[in-house]
């Protein structure tokens, strides 16, 4: 199956939030959306398969580390609809994250993810990410403790 990830656009958003719904993501809203397409920061990737049907999508921001002063990628969100499971999508949408944070020089990629979210959990350790942390109840609607992930580049 064919798939090109491009940059999010305004026009993407309804179906962004409709796969953040179907995939159990943290709410965000339109507005949320909008504002993070325009931060400098920001990275905001959409993948859309051969007939122009969002597929999935990922954002998220460099930052400075706090703690090491390094360049780094807090992922903030990265969803494939759920048709598009075990097809490739999210692996090609984390292959463009994982070059962009190379060509930018990010020390490391960092997210939180629910306790719960063992699919997930499994995709990131996959890819060579460790849990560094668990934070109690960082997740609301339901509660619920997440744990800080970290992938050294």
């Amino acid at each position: 199956m064919k798939m090109f990830i491009r940059n999010s656009f305004i026009k993407d958003i309804a179906e962004i939030i409709e796969i953040g719904s179907e995939t159990n993501l943290s709410i965000w809203t339109a507005d949320d959306y909008k504002s993070e397409f325009v931060r400098p920061a920001a990275v905001c990737f959409t993948i859309i398969d051969e007939n122009d049907t969002i597929a999935g999508f990922m954002h998220g921001r460099f930052n400075i580390s706090a703690v090491s002063e390094k360049n780094i990628f807090e992922l903030h969100n990265i969803a494939v609809g759920k048709q598009f499971w075990n097809k490739g999508f999210g692996s090609a949408l984390f292959a463009k994250l994982i070059t962009e944070c190379l060509e930018r020089e990010a020390a490391e990629i960092i997210l939180n993810v629910r306790i719960s979210n063992h699919p997930a959990i499994a995709f990131y350790t996959k890819y060579g990410f460790e849990i560094v942390s668990t934070e109690k109840l960082l997740y609301s609607n339901p509660a619920e403790d997440g744990f800080l992930m970290v992938l050294s580049l």
